[in-house]
């Protein structure tokens, strides 16, 4: 499947937004190794990128719920760790026996957990900082 950006995606605060965009774009990069003739190596290097990035991104937001008083964070964090152990699960399992076809949905599944993630919970944070900071 081809992703693509959409400015839906954006939530309004411009570092979380950049960092989205990333993550992004190396989900894609994932897909795409997928469909060629790869080393399945780069692929696990791919993965490795991904979880350094995501443990980096998700620090970065919490940090900024943390230092404006978000009310959900700890709910907040609580998603982002249920999604590193299910990301987890989910490479184990397409590792075992691996296709295409399994990385791709593991690729479906982490582009649908940004999408509902993003549009959803990281825009009440963006709602949140908005409000305080008197924007919107």
């Amino acid at each position: 499947m081809k992703y693509e950006w959409q400015d839906r995606y954006l939530i309004g605060w411009e570092d979380i937004d950049l960092q989205h965009h990333y993550f992004f774009n190396l989900v894609v990069k994932i897909s795409e190794a997928g469909g060629e003739t790869v080393d399945p190596e780069f692929i696990k290097d791919l993965f490795s990128e991904l979880y350094a990035y995501v443990r980096f991104h998700f620090r970065s937001e919490e940090n900024i719920m943390k230092h404006a008083g978000f009310p959900g964070l700890e709910a907040h964090h609580r998603h982002h760790e249920e999604l590193v152990q299910e990301l987890h699960e989910k490479e184990r399992q397409l590792w075992l026996d691996y296709s295409d076809e399994k990385l791709e949905e593991t690729v479906a599944y982490l582009m649908n957990w940004f999408i509902q993630h993003t549009t959803g919970e990281d825009r009440r944070i963006a709602e949140f900082l908005n409000a305080q900071q008197g924007i919107g």
